[in-house]
């Protein structure tokens, strides 16, 4: 996997879990650098609080004012706090004023020093576009103008408080709902319940390490390989059977579904290809569509962009364009909800292939204020630490993740990939093995551990971890890069030369992380002059990685040229000045 990649694996999977009714951001102490910043917001947790039970119907919607959810028709609708705040009391007095004073009153706490009028407005606006309704011609909630609003819509019959409810959400049509049975059949998932000390009540996929909602919105969504699943009861992670595992269909919840119907199904046609086959090529056409038939949909445009995001950073795509198109698209999603943590993670992703690193913190930053259980946000704060070269701070912080998230791999991947940039090999070894444990075609981690063996200068042990990948996988860019460093150190240089083609290359150029794996090659080939030109494309799209480079083994035959000395003295350089920067703030 693509460093970056874990933005969007880590995006989709939250989406699956329930969302939270309030969330709360702890912050650790005064960080010492600009990426001990980023630690602070990757390892927040979130809290939650929880109101009355009762669920009212009107239309085709369904209030749960206990959950603070609104479905319609089945589908989730996303909704924040205060919106939905607004909505619970016009339920609470349907066909009656209820005066803005009154709104005042609840959304915001008398010491609170805020525009209540804008405030309100914008809470109105939210909640009539999760409705679908309008000032003009109201359906569910009309102004009484300098007054306050009415609820007008007839409620259907309400089950009584605390009544469970037996009918869960409306289940996709046609192929969809057959697609869903079959992931949720026996055998296609294991038990269900969280390991000891994992929160699987708050965050869906951290239920099972070996389970479905872990390995294939995570595996199978990055690179298309379903993972070993062991018979429920197997394993330290295996779990009580009392406990019952989501099904598999909540992850093709839309949050803020189209009133087009045609258009919310091929979104979630389109999840399928993403989330459990791994083939955003396949989904690119129905959003496409989707968008055809409600241009106004943004969340099939969030999931569009994405597309194109999951391309270049599967390896499937080498195309500058491809981030230019997210970029386009991510933009205008912003534009018409700016509360969408998924579009600002996205972006940030975004801003981190054009070099704006600034920029990347700041929405991934974004992200994790508007969801703070986002795990996609958090962990890509992560990621753009290691690439600012803060390999200490990035390991005390994604232990610290690891502690709170223990099933979450990708956060032990990136452990993995620090401590092998620390030359700690076999703790490295450690990390990468777990994560095999709960998916041993994980091609990303089997490409790590082939480099991590490679570094060892362990070579039938590098040979036989990329022998273990599924053929797909091991032909995208990132993997023929590593299997390249290793006919390298081999020296079989015309091998190498022919798996680090031009495509290859201009997928290194594109991904900020490969831009080294290429210079690590020519290094070892003894093509000194290109192994230095492509290590100042790293430090010019901002890799400060100079301790690494200080003891990176396949570098040996550069280390002594005056340039690769400057390159590093500059990258020390700037690695100072944001520290510098950061005591000032």
């Amino acid at each position: 996997m693509d460093e970056g990649w874990h933005v969007a694996e880590m995006i989709l999977t939250v989406q699956v879990a329930e969302k939270m009714k309030l969330e709360a951001q702890t912050m650790a102490s005064p960080p010492t650098s600009r990426t001990a910043v980023l630690y602070s917001y990757a390892t927040q947790a979130p809290m939650a609080m929880a109101i009355p039970s009762s669920r009212v119907r009107f239309g085709g919607f369904e209030v749960d004012l206990r959950s603070g959810e609104l479905h319609k028709q089945g589908i989730k609708i996303k909704l924040h706090d205060q919106p939905f705040q607004v909505l619970a009391a016009l339920l609470e007095h349907p066909g009656e004023l209820v005066t803005r004073e009154h709104l005042h009153q609840k959304l915001w706490p008398a010491d609170t020093f805020v525009d209540f009028d804008v405030g309100l407005n914008s809470a109105i606006k939210r909640l009539r576009d999760a409705l679908g309704d309008s000032a003009e011609e109201p359906r569910y909630i009309e102004t009484l103008p300098r007054r306050g609003y009415r609820f007008i819509a007839p409620l259907a019959d309400r089950p009584e408080q605390g009544t469970p409810e037996t009918q869960g959400p409306a289940e996709p049509a046609t192929e969809l709902h057959a697609a869903m049975e079959a992931m949720d059949s026996p055998g296609s998932a294991a038990s269900s319940a969280p390991a000891p000390g994992a929160r699987g009540a708050r965050i869906g996929w951290a239920l099972p390490g070996l389970g479905v909602l872990v390995v294939l919105l995570f595996a199978t969504m990055r690179f298309a390989n379903p993972p070993a699943v062991p018979p429920a009861g197997a394993g330290v992670n295996a779990a009580p059977p009392s406990k019952t595992q989501p099904a598999v269909r909540s992850a093709l919840l839309i949050e803020h579904p189209s009133a087009n119907a045609e258009a919310n199904e091929l979104l979630q046609r389109a999840l399928i290809f993403i989330r459990f086959q791994y083939d955003p090529l396949r989904a690119r056409p129905m959003l496409e569509r989707a968008l055809q038939l409600d241009p106004n949909f943004t969340e099939a445009r969030v999931y569009y962009a994405l597309t194109y995001i999951i391309a270049v950073e599967g390896g499937l795509s080498n195309d500058p364009g491809d981030v230019f198109r997210a970029e386009a698209e991510l933009r205008r999603a912003v534009k018409e909800d700016p509360e969408i943590a998924l579009a600002h993670a996205m972006l940030g992703a975004v801003h981190f292939y054009q070099g704006r690193l600034d920029l990347a913190a700041q929405e991934l930053q974004q992200s994790v204020r508007l969801a703070p259980s986002d795990l996609g946000g958090r962990m890509w704060l992560l990621v753009l630490g290691r690439f600012l070269g803060d390999d200490e701070e990035g390991a005390r912080a994604t232990r610290k993740f690891i502690e709170s998230e223990p099933l979450f791999w990708p956060a032990r991947y990136h452990l993995g990939e620090l401590r092998r940039e620390q030359g700690r090999i076999p703790e490295a070894v450690s990390e990468f093995k777990k994560v095999l444990e709960q998916d041993p075609r994980n091609s990303t981690t089997l490409r790590c551990l082939a480099r991590a063996y490679l570094d060892a200068g362990n070579l039938p042990k590098a040979r036989q971890t990329f022998a273990r990948m599924r053929p797909q996988d091991a032909q995208n860019f990132r993997a023929r890069m590593v299997r390249a460093q290793l006919h390298a150190v081999e020296g079989k240089g015309a091998l190498a030369l022919k798996e680090m083609d031009e495509e290859v290359l201009k997928h290194a150029d594109l991904q900020p992380f490969a831009a080294l794996d290429a210079a690590e090659a020519y290094a070892v080939l003894g093509e000194t002059d290109r192994a230095i030109e492509w290590l100042d494309r790293s430090m010019r799209k901002g890799d400060d990685r100079a301790a690494w480079l200080r003891i990176d083994p396949l570098l040996a035959n550069v280390r002594q040229h005056p340039r690769f000395k400057q390159i590093l003295n500059s990258m020390e350089f700037r690695w100072q000045q944001r520290i510098a920067l950061a005591k000032q703030q």
